[in-house]
């Protein structure tokens, strides 16, 4: 009841691509600032050169995304961002928030095989590299985090729903009512199984097979 939950709230991936590139990466360009960036306007900054630190950036983009997010958070309210992108800014977000809390919802790779239609084996066997690979860099980048970084999956989620949830809240330190598993009944579950062609299945699960059974995923034949 005091979480404010924004779907794809897209403005911190955008802000932060932005600074890092136009400040970082770049040559800095005065007339790219408006009014929200008046901070780097402080001559301190620029004392002996136009290089700006690390900590005053992160700083600098943690005063803007407060100021976006007070703005569409009810008071007294937290702020949830739920997008698909966000495990792409763990690292620098955790710099930004230090008390934040990371929700890695791990998704299946035959979603992506069967969205881009992959069916070249070695181009199968490149994308489930590029699958795990990001998951441990993932962790990596969360590893210092400690009680603020958990992992779960939709499959675990609907198979046991108690639990999960019951994990879920007390990870974020709020209470819940039962009800809420109700609403569980309308996540979408991929139909993996039964579009996979036999070769596709083959190769994934005979590549990643027991990770998918780890993280909670079906497999098409299991042993």
């Amino acid at each position: 009841p005091n979480i404010t939950c924004s779907e794809n709230f897209n403005y911190h991936h955008g802000l932060i691509d932005s600074l890092w590139s136009q400040v970082v990466e770049e040559d800095f360009q005065d007339d790219f600032f408006d009014d929200s960036f008046s901070w780097l306007e402080d001559e301190t900054i620029w004392a002996e050169d136009t290089t700006i630190s690390e900590d005053v950036l992160l700083e600098g983009i943690g005063m803007c995304l407060s100021h976006l997010m007070d703005s569409v958070t009810e008071k007294g309210h937290h702020f949830c961002s739920i997008s698909s992108q966000n495990k792409d800014y763990f690292d620098t977000l955790s710099k930004v928030y230090g008390r934040a809390k990371f929700i890695h919802v791990i998704d299946d790779p035959r979603e992506a095989v069967l969205e881009k239609n992959i069916t070249d084996p070695e181009e199968i066997k490149k994308y489930l590299l590029e699958w795990s690979q990001s998951i441990e860099l993932v962790r990596s980048q969360c590893e210092s985090l400690d009680q603020n970084y958990i992992e779960m999956t939709i499959p675990l989620l609907k198979k046991y729903p108690k639990e999960e949830m019951a994990r879920l809240l007390a990870f974020l330190g709020q209470t819940w009512e039962e009800e809420v598993i109700d609403e569980l009944a309308n996540l979408d579950s991929i139909q993996a199984l039964g579009t996979l062609s036999n070769e596709q299945a083959s190769i994934i699960e005979g590549n990643i097979g027991e990770l998918l059974t780890n993280f909670g995923f079906e497999l098409s034949h299991p042993s």
